[in-house]
């Protein structure tokens, strides 16, 4: 007789049963129907074992309820798998299907992410580090961690610990590396990136290297771009008119490499003792920009293009400043100390101002004469019209402010009564209601004679040893009596047009060609530009068409162009 697979349970004899027990009963007895009875009795009340983990799709009755009660707790988390869940299934509908909108973030973590700038603002606000590296061609910073990879357009803000030469550098923040790259720069850098001095990069994902912005030499630039971003990330803000000393106001600490905040009020404080200290500093030793030209008189600083020791009549004197047709002086003549000016009536001397942008302005006019400053202030009138001429305060000199509207010219002019005034050595004007006469060092030379040469240029008093010659232009003769001479200017006139010339003497000149050297009875000018003039020389005997050198033949032989104003 056999039995079943699963639960041992006896089965009906078969007929090869009989043949090989050589039984011939063919019916199951009573005790073995009350075995399998018992068997089944037993394998429908299993005891059920929460320990046994589901090991496959086949088992036994009591398996099948112990991996229930098995994976019940793994779902509900209880201890004993007959206790009641937290949650019911449809309490957790929204389990596998929660919007984004309405997915919980915890308090701790929305703290902390209210905290950090969102990846597009870091291309508004920058990061900032010291340069750690200690390899030159290699810029080495740390940022918040939360930089674990580069972002388009990010910034960082560095002051480099290493001179850096090498047209390949290193540039490495949080650990990630990635070129610099010069040639690509705001503007162009291709030298040397300085140790201690701050620069900007900027990170581009096209190129995969960083970007120079700038450096200190273009600080003023780069803030306004900065100032841009700024603005961006400031526009939502709501607009306050007024500052609360009790409000914050954010800046970065670069001792601390960390962003702070500081009380409007500390703010104020600190601001009133840095211009407290510039406003003392400009009264006690700082110096103001002279508007005026030309106006140290003394030897060695003045400059006088017209090369006389002593001027009298009408018009310029010394470059940049003439006597007015008021009438002559008896003599201006120029002295170790400065100007001594003497005349027999009440007679004025001056100069246009270049950039007629003073109108309206408060300014002071200073003097240094025989040894002693004297100073005052006034305002330019706004429209056509003159300040009244007023002493200046030393004995005997005046000044006057004075506008023209209709041709913007502006002037400063002095007015000396009759008599002699001996060492006027300096003048200024500047704007403000304070003197610096008497900070400012001597002038230099070679700066006021590029200035003046704007108005004035004398060309060419030089003659390079004996039968040696100066050349000051060249030019073609359009017939046989008259050559053209074109004369460049080294620097561009205030004005573009116009001007006249003064030749010291015609036989001071000649025109040559090779060998054939041509007298000129006469020079004029026939075109004047920005950066050249044209003379027009009378000759006999030119060859048409060929090409001639003007010459200075002799030591005392110049031309003074003149575009005065």
């Amino acid at each position: 007789m056999s039995n079943s697979p699963n639960y041992n349970l006896k089965l009906t004899p078969t007929s090869e049963d009989t043949k090989t027990f050589k039984t011939y009963r063919t019916e199951m007895s009573s005790d073995d129907i009350t075995s399998n009875m018992m068997k089944i009795d037993t394998a429908l009340a299993p005891t059920a074992d929460p320990t046994q983990v589901p090991t496959g799709l086949t088992g036994k009755l009591s398996q099948w309820v112990s991996w229930f009660t098995n994976r019940i707790k793994a779902i509900t988390g209880k201890t004993n798998w007959y206790d009641t869940p937290d949650k019911t299934l449809a309490q957790l509908s929204n389990v596998d299907n929660t919007s984004d909108v309405n997915k919980p973030v915890s308090t701790a973590t929305q703290t902390a992410l209210n905290l950090k700038a969102n990846l597009v603002d870091y291309k508004r606000v920058p990061w900032y580090g010291l340069d750690t590296s200690s390899t030159a061609n290699t810029i080495t910073i740390t940022v918040d961690s939360s930089y674990t990879s580069h972002v388009d357009g990010a910034i960082f803000i560095v002051k480099l610990a290493n001179t850096n030469t090498s047209t390949t550098v290193n540039f490495v923040v949080n650990g990630l590396s990635v070129p610099v790259v010069k040639g690509y720069s705001i503007p162009p850098v291709v030298g040397t990136l300085a140790a201690g001095t701050t620069y900007g990069f900027q990170y581009n994902s096209t190129i995969n290297k960083v970007r120079i912005l700038m450096g200190d030499y273009d600080a003023y630039r780069f803030n306004g771009q900065l100032a841009s971003y700024y603005q961006q990330s400031t526009n939502g803000l709501t607009a306050e008119t007024v500052i609360a000393d009790t409000d914050y106001v954010p800046y970065y600490d670069a001792s601390a490499s960390a962003n702070r905040k500081s009380l409007w009020s500390n703010i104020k404080a600190t601001l009133k003792i840095y211009f407290d200290t510039l406003y003392t500093l400009v009264l006690l030793g700082g110096s103001n920009k002279n508007l005026l030209h030309n106006a140290d008189f003394r030897s060695g600083y003045v400059v006088n293009q017209r090369a006389l020791s002593v001027y009298s009549a009408v018009g310029y004197t010394i470059d940049r400043w003439n006597i007015t047709a008021d009438g002559t002086f008896t003599s201006i003549t120029l002295g170790a100390n400065g100007l001594s000016l003497i005349c027999s009536a009440t007679r004025y001397w001056g100069q246009i101002i270049e950039g007629k942008g003073l109108a309206g302005k408060v300014c002071t006019l200073s003097i240094e004469y025989g040894g002693t400053i004297y100073s005052v202030t006034n305002t330019f009138p706004s429209s056509t019209g003159q300040t009244g001429y007023t002493d200046i305060g030393a004995s005997g000199i005046g000044y006057s402010f004075q506008y023209d509207s209709s041709s913007s010219i502006m002037r400063v002019i002095f007015r000396f009564v009759s008599g002699t005034y001996n060492n006027l050595s300096r003048a200024k004007l500047e704007l403000g209601s304070v003197s610096t006469l008497a900070n400012d060092p001597p002038a230099d030379f070679g700066e006021e004679l590029r200035k003046c040469q704007r108005y004035v240029k004398r060309f060419n008093n030089v003659v390079f040893g004996t039968g040696t010659y100066g050349v000051i232009g060249t030019g073609n003769a359009l017939s046989s009596s008259n050559i053209y001479i074109n004369i460049p200017i080294p620097q561009d006139m205030y004005e573009s047009t116009g001007g006249s010339i003064s030749v010291s003497n015609v036989s001071h000149f000649d025109l040559a060609n090779g060998a054939n050297a041509l007298s000129t009875s006469s020079s004029t000018l026939s075109n004047a530009t920005s950066n050249y003039i044209t003379l027009l020389c009378a000759v006999s005997g030119a060859t048409v068409g060929a090409e001639y050198i003007m010459r200075v033949t002799n030591a005392n032989g110049y031309i003074l162009y003149s575009r005065e104003l």
